[in-house]
């Protein structure tokens, strides 16, 4: 397989999870792509979502369509961040129609968020205590995909999350001039295959 796709891609992501894992526990310091970013609630701006695609198990993402993978631009960063601080803000004020509006119809399709009902989107907000609150720490491995999404581990915090850190790989699409969540890969789920690390050391098991 080539380099830049499947295997090695989530090869990747596997060893960054897994340093950033090793970060989270330990409290290192972590030098991110964008300045930390506390998230004010009144940052929820987002025209709501008021329908939910039916649920559709095929719908999930398939990461063997990714292709090759280069830096995304400065430009793609920028407006990835501000989208996940602006995310981050409706979940802390509990607005499920302008938080699920950050996700693309695939990735609702999947069942991700298969308890939550098309009531939920019109229901007045029950934002989370203070100390629950997300911080959007930064993004990094910002990657563009040949097939035309943008990956991205993003790193946040809460006070209540128990680790400083908390990484999270996330695929993202651009619909209609706004970024959406499109996939969430787990790298480290037995549907993953990975076959070699790239430094020849070895593999992860499946």
């Amino acid at each position: 397989m080539a380099p830049g796709q499947g295997g090695p891609v989530l090869n990747r992501l596997t060893q960054s999870l897994k340093i950033f894992t090793v970060i989270a526990l330990v409290g290192i310091a972590v030098p991110w792509t964008s300045a930390s970013s506390s998230i004010a609630l009144e940052g929820c701006t987002m025209t709501p979502r008021t329908t939910l695609p039916p649920i559709d198990p095929s719908a999930v993402f398939p990461l063997d369509t990714l292709g090759a993978d280069t830096e995304a631009s400065p430009e793609v960063i920028h407006e990835l961040t501000e989208a996940n601080k602006a995310m981050y803000a409706c979940l802390n004020a509990g607005d499920r129609g302008r938080y699920l509006a950050y996700y693309s119809d695939r990735f609702l399709a999947s069942g991700r968020f298969e308890d939550i009902t098309e009531a939920d989107l019109v229901a007045p907000p029950m934002p989370l205590p203070p100390e629950q609150h997300a911080t959007v720490l930064g993004l990094f491995y910002v990657r563009q995909y040949a097939s035309g999404e943008v990956g991205a581990i993003v790193a946040t915090t809460s006070p209540s999350s128990g680790s400083p850190v908390q990484p999270l790989f996330l695929l993202f699409t651009k619909q209609a001039g706004f970024w959406q969540v499109d996939a969430w890969p787990d790298p480290f789920s037995e549907s993953t295959t990975v076959t070699m690390v790239e430094d020849g050391s070895t593999p992860f098991p499946d």
